[in-house]
């Protein structure tokens, strides 16, 4: 088990309840540095609630969730991503009629922006924040492969390259955790084998802690140490991606039924 000090995230109890529906109870997740951790299950598991609590969008009915040893059960969005937090999203949203760069530099701008008076008065920080902002932009685009885009309207790119793009403003943010709403979602195979490839090199050239949700089996296998499967708002298993290709718990909440188990 990792000691506290290895920690990055340490989720406890979480519990989310909408009138009468229990759309998570008990759930428990740590995530060390440096992790990349797939969490799957069928539709309506919970996953995007999980995602949803830990980002701050919504607020738990109990639990708790720590994040760098910070209590940020009750942390907004902003607060979070301002700790290192990022995330995507299972449908795009990019500023569609923003270039690409200036999608990207969206995400860098949290670090190195300046304030209102440095702006209105144009001082000399302005000016070297905005050339940081461009450099910073620059490099992500040229590490994704999108530098002959990057004065492309984003609503113009192929679907596979929009998604390099909300991946990279993520990454602008400089966060220590990224979380990943389906980045495979709507791919062909050969798109889907890019983004494998590309979540692997991001993760080891920026020092990342990845959560995964997807439900394309290839992604999760090919690019998770461990996974961990729920299933009506509970946890069902833990494991490495072989442990959870076969545990009979896992197959029978996708399949309905044991593996082995004969038809009636």
């Amino acid at each position: 088990m990792p000691t506290e000090n290895a920690l990055l995230l340490k989720v406890e109890g979480l519990g989310k309840h909408f009138g009468g529906v229990r759309a998570l109870e008990e759930y428990n997740l740590t995530l060390r540095d440096g992790e990349l951790m797939g969490l799957i299950g069928p539709n309506g598991a919970g996953k995007t609630t999980v995602f949803n609590l830990i980002t701050g969008v919504i607020r738990p009915t109990k639990g708790h969730v720590f994040f760098r040893g910070k209590d940020i059960t009750h942390s907004r969005p902003d607060q979070n991503a301002a700790l290192g937090m990022a995330r995507t999203f299972q449908n795009i949203r990019l500023f569609k009629q923003l270039s690409v760069i200036d999608n990207v530099k969206v995400g860098v701008h949290m670090h190195h922006g300046t304030g209102l008076w440095a702006t209105a008065l144009n001082l000399p920080n302005l000016r070297r924040s905005e050339q940081a902002i461009e450099e910073r932009a620059l490099e992500i685009l040229s590490a994704f492969g999108l530098m002959d885009y990057k004065e492309e309207l984003a609503e113009n790119l192929p679907y596979g390259d929009q998604r390099k793009v909300e991946l990279g403003r993520a990454l602008a943010t400089a966060p220590r955790l990224l979380l990943l709403d389906e980045p495979a979602a709507g791919m062909n195979p050969q798109e889907t084998g890019e983004i494998i490839r590309l979540i692997s090199r991001i993760r080891q050239e920026y020092d990342l802690t990845i959560l995964l949700v997807e439900h394309n089996m290839k992604v999760i296998m090919g690019a998770c140490e461990s996974i961990q499967v729920i299933d009506r708002g509970e946890v069902l298993c833990l494991g490495t991606p072989e442990e959870i290709q076969h545990d009979p718990r896992v197959i029978e909440a996708y399949l309905g039924k044991p593996k082995g188990e004969g038809h009636a």
